[in-house]
């Protein structure tokens, strides 16, 4: 796990036991972290919430800006707020939003226009007054921010921060602590001001001096002490795709706190997305215990499945549909624990039911066609299969040939797995392919080709036992039993217990099964 994956983890954890909707700084810590995982609306809403908490954590206020400009892009924002400048001649509130705007997208020429126009009309904030500075502090331009910073001017507490910041961030020590000391005897109350102090003596080695800036910054604001950093969003794209709640960016600012459970559900879908699953469900099912929902359920089903606990999983999936019996992803899903309890004909029942909603979906059709298949129906399932094929993932066509071939297909069955190891296989999926193609030829009679195919696949993955055996019965059949018995051998070492692969069963959320058969 990589550094960052490891500090999201443990921020998961204790936001789990701590996360207070009152609390601006765990707010936004938990907005990050639903933001990087695709849960853009949540974060949103984590962002928004903690600038109302805390109007002075600008860090909280820039992320809500940022994330809702992903989410909304941003011409339908400067389009509405451009109407609403024009429409209030008078009021400051719309040309600060559009400096806002134009400072996420780096428009200089627009940011300029606004931040006169808002300052012209009384705008107030002390963000507007050295946004350029910060704009180019932040990009790394310290030339600019010099420059900016000159045009501007210091002499308030604000400005000798910028300056003490920018020597600090060229490293010369003694001029940032010349200038953040006269930013300390002008602001007092400025925690940022003596957080900067405590950096600039602790490089300088004055370590009394230091601690005691920091004390002060933590008086100012308690959060300052906290263990936990607190992140900002790194322009970087999320992972997934947005999670579809409904929250207007016009007034997801003016919204209540959210509830403890609704933080808890976000937390757990985090942790869900992240792969740590403990948390993921401790998570949820506090949530569920408050206010039931479908995503919280659909996810923890999600996880009794993956941890094998079958019968959990089937209760939820079989909750869910009776609450939501237009849903045809939850009724493949809740085929799909049927199949693996073997319960044969409700799976088939709940494909089928599945494909009433949505008839023409792979990965039904796909599943439909392994059970039909598991049932010894192959004349059923091969049409079945071949509908699945055409526009299906890629374990729903290796899904299709393997029925194809055991129909006796095996030209087309060969074509599929040929096509599927032309295009970009994954290295999990090569050794499977050279299997499958090694038990063509070997039904064919083609021992060359079997022992060709097979020593692909152990190559590819020298555990594959299954296919350390296939080639040893293709060795043994062409009149080689000593490079058989070697073959064998290592089959054995690979696994002693030899399963071979069989077809897989496919979800909506992406995740597949393998089952023999």
């Amino acid at each position: 796990m990589s550094q960052a994956s490891t500090r999201e983890a443990g921020l998961l954890l204790a936001l789990l036991d701590r996360v207070d909707p009152a609390d601006a700084e765990q707010l936004n810590n938990l907005g990050v972290v639903l933001h990087r995982h695709g849960l853009t609306a949540s974060a949103i809403e984590a962002f928004s919430t903690a600038a109302v908490v805390d109007p002075s954590f600008h860090l909280a206020r820039r992320n809500a800006v940022r994330a809702l400009t992903e989410r909304d892009g941003t011409q339908p924002c400067l389009d509405a707020y451009r109407a609403q400048a024009a429409s209030e001649p008078d009021a400051a509130a719309p040309w600060v939003t559009l400096a806002r705007l134009a400072f996420v997208r780096g428009d200089a020429a627009e940011l300029a226009t606004a931040v006169a126009a808002a300052r012209r009309l009384g705008a107030t904030e002390a963000w507007c007054r050295w946004l350029d500075v910060a704009e180019a502090v932040e990009v790394g331009d310290l030339e600019a921010a010099a420059s900016a910073l000159a045009v501007e001017g210091r002499e308030d507490a604000a400005g000798w921060r910028w300056a003490a910041l920018i020597a600090y961030r060229r490293g010369d020590l003694r001029a940032a602590r010349e200038r953040i000391a006269v930013a300390v005897a002008r602001g007092p109350s400025d925690p940022d001001a003596h957080l900067l102090r405590a950096f600039v003596l602790g490089d300088l080695g004055e370590t009394a001096a230091a601690r005691q800036a920091y004390q002060s910054a933590v008086l100012l604001r308690p959060s300052v002490g906290r263990v936990e950093p607190h992140l900002a969003l790194d322009g970087g794209r999320p992972r997934g795709a947005p999670d579809g709640e409904a929250n207007d960016a016009r007034t997801v600012v003016a919204e209540a706190a959210p509830s403890r459970a609704a933080a808890r559900r976000a937390i757990g879908l985090a942790a869900l997305a992240m792969g740590h699953t403990a948390v993921a469900e401790r998570a949820l099912e506090s949530a569920f215990a408050v206010v039931p929902d479908v995503r919280g359920a659909t996810a923890l089903a999600t996880i009794a499945m993956g941890r094998g606990d079958l019968a959990t999983a089937f209760r939820w999936f079989d909750r869910l549909v009776a609450e939501h019996p237009d849903d045809a992803v939850l009724w493949n899903a809740r085929g799909v624990a049927a199949h693996r309890l073997g319960r044969w004909a409700e799976a088939e029942a709940s494909y089928r039911r599945a494909l009433t909603l949505a008839p023409t979906d792979p990965l039904v059709l796909g599943n439909l066609a392994v059970v039909l298949a598991h049932q010894g129906r192959l004349a059923d399932a091969v049409p079945v299969a071949r509908a699945a094929a055409v526009a299906g993932p890629r374990a729903v066509r290796r899904n299709a040939a393997g029925i194809l071939a055991a129909a006796g297909a095996v030209p087309e069955a060969h074509a599929l797995l040929s096509a599927l190891l032309a295009d970009a296989p994954t290295r999990e999926e090569v050794p499977l392919l050279w299997y499958a193609l090694a038990r063509l030829a070997y039904a064919s009679g083609a021992m060359a080709s079997a022992r060709t195919s097979a020593e692909r696949a152990t190559l590819a993955d020298p555990s594959f036992a299954a296919a350390w055996h296939l080639q040893a019965a293709a060795l043994d059949t062409a009149g080689h039993p000593i490079a058989a018995a070697i073959a064998t051998d290592r089959g054995l070492v690979a696994a002693p217990i030899v399963t071979a692969p069989g077809y897989e069963l496919v979800t909506h959320d992406g995740s597949s099964e393998r089952r023999a058969g």
